[in-house]
């Protein structure tokens, strides 16, 4: 199938669970939360904008 996620981990990922997530980050209780070094955070978000920029060209 071309819907198949071929990751374990993401595929764990339902909705109800993203919902829930997204709901306590509206509120201001984000859940679950991953705190990285600056430099990490800041070259992941390089990555990331980068993904994206491809996707949207795509």
């Amino acid at each position: 199938s071309p819907v198949v996620c071929m990751c374990a981990t993401m595929y764990r990922i339902d909705l109800a669970h993203l919902c829930w997530s997204l709901e306590n980050l509206a509120a201001g209780t984000p859940v679950n939360v991953i705190e990285l070094d600056p430099e990490v955070a800041r070259w992941s978000l390089v990555a990331l904008e980068r993904m994206l920029e491809v996707g949207a060209k795509g």
